[in-house]
């Protein structure tokens, strides 16, 4: 490590919602990255970021997360977002005319890759990742994982 790098640090704030409005929140996180701390927020809903930070305060504040990992969304605001977060693939769509001979026709159609009503029933969370995209990944219990328990034994 450099001697002018600081060690990394990360900042995690569990139920961030009830800490209420912090008015310099939304220019420290992208500030903070660059002086090496990473800022984990913790909430159960947009809707929490919405009434707090309004939903310009929200964007900023997600835009700056290059980690989100979604257990469930059940408002239709938080579906639509991590819906449209997570993009959409290009289908080919077949269709039939069953008139004028019964022609076959291929049309390619914009589907998305996780339909906003799939986050009320994940059965497994989705986690975004900054530069590598979106994926469902598997619970990590540390608690039943030799490797994980002995770390934390020895803090």
């Amino acid at each position: 490590m450099q001697q002018n790098q600081s060690d990394p640090i990360l900042l995690a704030l569990d139920e961030f919602p009830r800490l209420g409005y912090m008015p310099a929140f939304t220019d420290a996180i992208s500030t903070l990255r660059s002086r090496n701390v990473s800022v984990m927020i913790l909430l159960q809903s947009l809707a929490q970021l919405d009434k707090i930070y309004q939903e310009n305060g929200r964007k900023v504040i997600m835009d700056n997360m290059h980690y989100v990992v979604v257990h469930n969304a059940l408002d239709n605001t938080s579906q639509k977002y991590f819906s449209e977060r997570a993009g959409a693939k290009t289908a080919v769509i077949k269709s039939r005319n069953r008139g004028s001979g019964g022609a076959t026709s291929y049309n390619p159609q914009s589907v998305p890759l996780i339909r906003p009503e799939d986050f009320a029933t994940l059965k497994q969370p989705i986690l975004y990742a900054y530069n590598l995209g979106v994926t469902r990944v598997d619970k990590a219990y540390w608690f039943k994982n030799n490797r994980m328990k002995s770390l934390v034994n020895q803090g």
